[in-house]
């Protein structure tokens, strides 16, 4: 069996994966453009998957970006403007 280290990834030339020495880890790097001697290539940036942002039910966009309705926008806007207004009241008087 190989030793443990990087090499070019089964599944796609254009990634390395580690090998554990028993068998492929879920860890990326892209490939680099020149390998090592050995046959060994070391990591140049690894590649990670993308953490999921948690959103509210209900809140998700056809894009799976959070998509804040209009009615919670002005509620926000509207109770920020009584505030301010309120302390501007209690300033003058």
């Amino acid at each position: 069996m190989a030793e443990a280290g990087w090499y070019e990834d089964p599944a796609g030339p254009t990634l390395v994966r580690y090998w554990d020495g028993h068998a492929w880890t879920e860890r990326l790097c892209a490939r680099p453009t020149s390998p090592a001697a050995s046959g060994v290539i070391a990591p140049v940036v690894p590649i990670r998957p993308p953490t999921p942002a948690v959103v509210a039910p209900g809140l998700e966009s056809e894009s799976g970006s959070p998509d804040v309705p209009a009615w919670f926008v002005a509620s926000v806007v509207i109770g920020i403007m009584a505030v301010i207004g309120m302390m501007v009241f209690a300033a003058v008087g």
